[in-house]
């Protein structure tokens, strides 16, 4: 045991948390991961093998009772979020909870009244903020690098591959727009600082149920942001942000910011005069070239932030009201899909 350690349990411990939230909390410094709830079997011993000194068990709520527990990681399927988190927010522990933070507005609210009702920390799990390209985009578009931003655009999508049961039907706390629309939602938040007034969207089924959508996202402002996301598709993750002078391109992935020009250079001649001014000019229009994250890098950051919050007993972000304004875009996302209207989300 870590001698003034904070003692965290990790409930649910499937493909992705094994590869990520396990390792990084099993060597986080100032972390005992002590305990690790994982109802399969077989997942239950490879989390064994890979946390020794855990206890691992079928129950979550075994981990959440436990006195010696000061925080938990919940990781479950979406449909079980809401109910861990309120009972650990009940519990007095503090809780970093994966998007979506609930599967309906009734849940969503469930979650949000415990964080607010206790004084632990509640944090939820958007790790791409913490993303250095999207760091770079935020603190450019601050510092006026293209003048105010008139509107963005957002896409993320993950390549074909083989996904638990439970993500493949909506009923279970699957579809694209609980998935991936989550982080789109919430980077549109959070680049342009501004709540989202309406949405419109458009979803459609290719390999599996609701695995490929767009939606339009009217903010305060009137300004838009188009926000794409397939399960079906190509791996990437982009957002662009236009501004009154040009535009900002973050590709997460690549661990880049660039910045276009207003106008393009049209012709032969205008052509060959800006790719000469190009060379020229090296690299200056990349605004930045941040190493890419190791794999889960993204994931460790947002981790230690809720470790460090949680130690220190202050507030976390984003936190459980970020949470919520996300879930309760792409529930209204899900509603304009299936009714054709546009869609206020709803307040916490």
């Amino acid at each position: 045991m870590k001698r003034g350690a904070l003692r965290l349990g990790l409930l649910g411990c499937g493909r992705i948390a094994r590869i990520f939230h396990l390792p990084i909390l099993a060597a986080m410094r100032g972390v005992e991961l002590a305990a690790v709830a994982e109802p399969d079997a077989d997942a239950r011993l490879a989390a064994g093998a890979r946390a020794p000194g855990a206890a691992v068990v079928a129950d979550w709520q075994a981990v959440v009772a436990d006195p010696g527990i000061d925080g938990v990681v919940v990781c479950l399927p979406s449909g079980m979020h809401a109910d861990a988190a309120c009972a650990a927010f009940a519990a007095g522990l503090h809780v970093y909870l994966e998007k979506p933070i609930a599967t309906s507005l009734e849940d969503g609210r469930r979650v949000f009244e415990a964080w607010r009702a206790g004084r632990s920390v509640g944090m939820a799990g958007f790790d791409q903020r913490f993303s250095p390209a999207i760091a770079a985009l935020r603190r450019e578009m601050r510092a006026g690098r293209v003048g105010a931003a008139t509107g963005a655009r957002l896409a993320m999508g993950s390549g074909r591959r083989d996904a638990p049961d439970w993500k493949r039907s909506r009923a279970t706390g699957g579809g694209v727009l609980l998935d991936l629309g989550s982080h789109m939602a919430d980077l549109a938040r959070f680049v342009l600082d501004e709540e989202v007034r309406e949405v419109s969207a458009a979803a459609a089924g290719v390999l599996s149920e609701s695995d490929t959508a767009s939606f339009a996202m009217t903010l305060a402002s009137g300004r838009l942001a188009q926000a794409w996301v397939t399960l079906a598709g190509i791996t990437e993750s982009r957002v662009e942000v236009v501004g009154e002078r040009g535009m900002l391109v973050a590709d997460r992935y690549a661990g880049t910011l660039r910045v276009h020009a207003l106008e393009p250079a049209w012709g032969r001649v205008a052509r060959a005069r800006e790719g000469a001014a190009r060379l020229a000019r090296g690299s200056r229009d990349l605004l930045a070239v941040a190493r890419p994250l190791a794999i889960g890098g993204t994931y460790r950051a947002a981790l230690e932030a809720f470790a460090a919050a949680a130690a220190a007993g202050r507030s976390a972000a984003p936190d459980i009201e970020d949470g919520f304004r996300s879930l309760a875009v792409v529930l209204a996302a899900e509603e304009s899909a299936r009714t054709g209207r546009a869609v206020a989300p709803a307040a916490p």
